[in-house]
């Protein structure tokens, strides 16, 4: 019961939000994870290093998304 209002409910905000803010929210997303990974990248380098690589990963591919 509960599962099938959430999925309504999230079926109707993926409905009324346009693609161009998902992209945005995704954009600023990377860049955020990126900096902060960037941030930390000293104190650990694999903390650091895996967040920038999901950063890195956010903003390009909402890019490539956009290019198609």
């Amino acid at each position: 019961m509960i599962d099938e209002l959430f999925e309504e409910v999230f079926t109707l905000v993926l409905r009324v939000v346009p693609d161009v803010v998902w992209g945005f929210l995704f954009i600023l997303g990377g860049v955020a994870t990126t900096a902060i990974g960037v941030g930390i990248f000293s104190e650990s380098a694999r903390s650091g290093g895996i967040l920038i690589a999901v950063g890195v990963l956010l903003v390009v591919s909402v890019l490539v998304m956009w290019y198609r």
